[in-house]
């Protein structure tokens, strides 16, 4: 699976023993040590919106295990296409302005990149 961001607010993530998830950190690729008895949270590109930019979506990407295959599941919290996805407005929540203006989801998961 190539280098990507999620676009959903969070996913869940059950992994199997098998070594293969890697996280970008600082220009470099790690790898993350399988914690089959876990989950695995990950913040998507709608939690960076909704916290005007306080909470990033992670860099990532799954490689192949020269000897094993390897088993995940993966759970996405995905709302309905008409859904507004939005930083909170200034007044509301006392925060610095809006980095992003307002989308509707389905607006929002067809311009979208790793923001």
């Amino acid at each position: 699976m190539p280098q990507h961001c999620h676009p959903n607010l969070i996913s869940m993530l059950h992994q199997c023993s098998v070594p293969g998830l890697q996280v970008l950190h600082r220009g470099q690729w790690m790898t993350l040590d399988p914690m089959p008895n876990a989950f695995f949270l990950n913040l998507g590109l709608q939690f960076k919106v909704i916290s005007n930019g306080k909470f990033a979506s992670p860099i990532h990407r799954v490689i192949t295990h020269r000897e094993e295959g390897r088993t995940t599941i993966e759970t996405f919290l995905i709302p309905a296409d008409d859904t507004f996805i939005q930083p909170p407005n200034k007044d509301r929540a006392g925060d610095d302005a809006p980095l992003h203006r307002c989308f509707t989801y389905k607006d929002f998961y067809s311009t979208l990149e790793c923001l």
